[in-house]
Formats: structure tokens, C-alpha cells, sequence
């Protein structure tokens, strides 16, 4: 759930508003209450309908100076985004989570782990078709259901529409016959009125056998739109999961090229990985290089925020290893 709302030089605005589940926002003229919903819908979808889709366009629209900034909070994950000109007068787009820079397929892969979360633009819904609204309410709330046991109840709605069709077409060929027959049958007293209750019952069987299939045909066009959003929103969630396994990977990778050198050099100073092994240099030639020591943190965070406990840890006992063996002066 989105649990905040934040915007910097967004229509003379600035403001972070924490939301709830449901939230009713009011105020005078100006206050920001179209601001906050529009922040919020260029910070999800990166444009806001109708305004324009360049940097430059939304930033011309919206920002108050040479650089706007919205975001949003989902639990603890944070997501912004930066409208920058440059001194040429170019406008780009810089992605940030949990304010460190990220790239664009970062960003959305992020996005998608947390929900994919979506904005519905009610003018635009309420003017389209019925089938494109129901599309749209499915891609915003996909079925959980089985794909395998919604692709069978397809199926299955198909023979039934197609046997409710040649029911159809059986009954429509009788009612034609017997009103071609009817004034060709010399009926014997009594008899009229037994036509005339066949030919109603007919003609509710036909009535029936329409409903019948009108209500077929909507179920079905329903289970196929469930199946289609299921199917869209299953190869996110593949495509997410791969990007991060690839990124971890590329990590693990790492880890074990590090692990291949038997030492760590930091100015004139040599580290053997080794615990056994002893220092050759003494101890008043350490030089620790300050840098060094912000990089290694860095990694630790980016770590934790990007990648499973396990391979964060890994990159944590690495670093940490580093500096204690200066500390033990090589002990």
C-alpha cells in the first residue's frame, strides 16, 4: 500500500503527506489538493494524462524551478523521481530508491516487486468502451486464480456456447416449420388449442436457450479477460525475479573473484587473507585510506537493500575482515 506522498517545487508546492488505506483530502483553493493526486500519479506512472509525456513537457507544466522532485513511499521502500534542466536547456530524468541513484529498469523492477502499484484516470475510464473497462479493472486487479483451471473453464463456456447455438438453431428450424404447416393442417376439433401450447413452449425453450447463451458469452469473454491479466501479470513478476537473480549472481560472481586473491593491499600496507600467515610490514606503516573504508559501508547497504540476507552478510564478513586485521596490527 502507498504510504506516503512527497513532491519539491511541484506547482509553487512542496509537502510530504502520509496516506491511508482511504483518504479524503480538502481545502481551500490552492491548498494542494489536485497537487498531491497529480504528484502522486507523475511519481507512479511518470507522466500525468493529458499534460504531456517529454521531461521538458513536465517540468514546464509542473515545476516551479530547473529541478522537480516527486515521490512515493510503499512500506519501507521509497521511490522518486527528478526532473533536472541542464545549463543547455536539456531536461532529463534521474531515478532514485531509498535515495540511492537507480536505473530506469531498477526502478520499475522495484516497482514491480512491490505491486506494480496503478493510477486510474477516471474521465479517461468512464469514457471508454464496456470491454476496455472491464480490461482495465482486470489489470489493476488481476485474478488470483489457477491458469490452468481458468484456461479449462474457457473451454468448457466455448462447447456450451456451441451447443447452445445449435439449440438455437434447432429450435428457430422447427418454429419455422410449424408456422409453415400450421394453416396446411386440417386440425380435427379440440386439437388448435394443443398446437397453439406447443408453439409457446417452443418459443420459451427459444427464449431460454438466448438467455442461456447471452450468459455464456459474457462469462466467457470475463474468464478470458481474467486469464489474459493473470498471464501479463505472472511475466512481471518472471521478469522482476530475473533481473534481481541476475544482479545477485553478478555479486556472487564478484565475491568469488575477491575470494581468489590471497591479499588485501591498502598503501603500503599488505593484508593477508590468511589468517595463519603473519605481516611482513610493521605496524606503525599502516595507512588506512578513508575512501576505502566509505566504499566498503557502501557496499554493505547497497546489499542489504538489493540482495538476500545471506549475500549481504557475505559482503558485510568480507569488509569487516579488512579492517580487522589492521586493528590486530596482522594477528
Amino acid at each position: 500500500m502507498i504510504t506516503k506522498v512527497l513532491a519539491k517545487n511541484f506547482k509553487n508546492l512542496s509537502f510530504q503527506q502520509d496516506l491511508e488505506a482511504k483518504n479524503l483530502i480538502i481545502g481551500p483553493n490552492g491548498a494542494g489538493k489536485s497537487a498531491r493526486a497529480e504528484a502522486l500519479t507523475l511519481a507512479v506512472m511518470g507522466y500525468v494524462p493529458g499534460s504531456g509525456k517529454q521531461n521538458a513537457e513536465i517540468l514546464a507544466n509542473f515545476g516551479t524551478s530547473d529541478q522537480l522532485m516527486v515521490g512515493f513511499q510503499i512500506d519501507d521502500a521509497r521511490f522518486e523521481r527528478f526532473f533536472n534542466r541542464s545549463k543547455t536547456g536539456k531536461v532529463s530524468q534521474n531515478y532514485y530508491i531509498n535515495r540511492t541513484k537507480a536505473t530506469k529498469e531498477d526502478f520499475i523492477g522495484m516497482l514491480a516487486k512491490k505491486g506494480k502499484p496503478k493510477i486510474l484516470d477516471l474521465g479517461a475510464f468512464l469514457s471508454q468502451s464496456d470491454q476496455k473497462k472491464v480490461d482495465t479493472l482486470f489489470s489493476m486487479f488481476p485474478p488470483g486464480e489457477d491458469m490452468v483451471q481458468l484456461e479449462s473453464d474457457i473451454g468448457y463456456r466455448k462447447e456450451q456456447i456451441n451447443r447452445l447455438h445449435k439449440s438455437i438453431k434447432r429450435n428457430e428450424e422447427l418454429i419455422t416449420q410449424l408456422s409453415r404447416n400450421k394453416g396446411l393442417i386440417e386440425l380435427p376439433a379440440g386439437t388448435l388449442a394443443e398446437v397453439q401450447a406447443e408453439l409457446k413452449k417452443t418459443d420459451d425453450e427459444l427464449e431460454e436457450a438466448q438467455k442461456e447463451l447471452k450468459e455464456a458469452e459474457i462469462k466467457n469473454a470475463e474468464e478470458e479477460a481474467k486469464a489474459q491479466a493473470e498471464a501479463e501479470l505472472k511475466k512481471i513478476s518472471e521478469d522482476a525475479d530475473r533481473q534481481a537473480a541476475e544482479q545477485e549472481a553478478m555479486l556472487h560472481e564478484q565475491l568469488a573473484k575477491d575470494e581468489e586473491h590471497e591479499n588485501f593491499a591498502y598503501g603500503s600496507l599488505v593484508v593477508p587473507v590468511d589468517e595463519s600467515s603473519t605481516f611482513q610490514v610493521p605496524p606503525d606503516s599502516f595507512v588506512i585510506d578513508v575512501n576505502e573504508v566509505i566504499e566498503s559501508i557502501d557496499k554493505i547497504i547497497k546489499a542489504l537493500e538489493m540482495f538476500s540476507e545471506n549475500t549481504a552478510m557475505k559482503v558485510a564478513q568480507r569488509e569487516l575482515s579488512k579492517y580487522e586485521y589492521l586493528a590486530k596490527g596482522g594477528q
